[in-house]
């Protein structure tokens, strides 16, 4: 199978549900800037083999682009093991660029994604009282 997809609503769960990393693409044949950013897409997915690069046609599936709130084009979303961990909705995205976001999203620790926000404030909590005496000199 190849890690570089065409994403609809038949096949966009799927994807996300059977793959921990994926970069979604959002993007109209229409969009000049989009068009241009295609072979940078591609060319990441050559590189970096273990990550699913899809692209959603938002004329063709607007109901994605709709759920996601895409309301600028091109738009990237990077979602590992489940989680949307990156939005970029504010237009294009140079090569360099690209590679740092994937980068970062490699590095990025996905331990407090694993909770719910209430027991991720709950812990949190917990953590800031039992450090507050050290941090406040009490």
């Amino acid at each position: 199978m190849s890690n570089f997809v065409t994403l609809t609503k038949d096949n966009f769960k799927k994807t996300i549900e059977e793959n921990d990393f994926v970069i979604v693409d959002f993007w109209a044949p229409w969009c000049d800037p989009c068009v241009e950013f295609t072979p940078t897409f591609e060319a990441a997915a050559k590189k970096n083999k273990d990550i699913i690069f899809g692209m959603v046609d938002i004329e063709k599936d607007k109901e994605i682009a709709d759920y996601f709130q895409i309301k600028v084009i091109p738009g990237l979303l990077v979602i590992r093991e489940r989680a949307g961990i990156f939005a970029h909705d504010d237009g294009e995205v140079s090569a360099k660029a690209f590679d740092e976001i994937i980068t970062w999203a490699r590095e990025y620790d996905m331990w407090h994604t694993q909770f719910s926000n209430t027991q991720y404030l709950t812990y949190a909590a917990l953590q800031y009282s039992r450090f507050s005496s050290y941090y406040t000199g009490q």
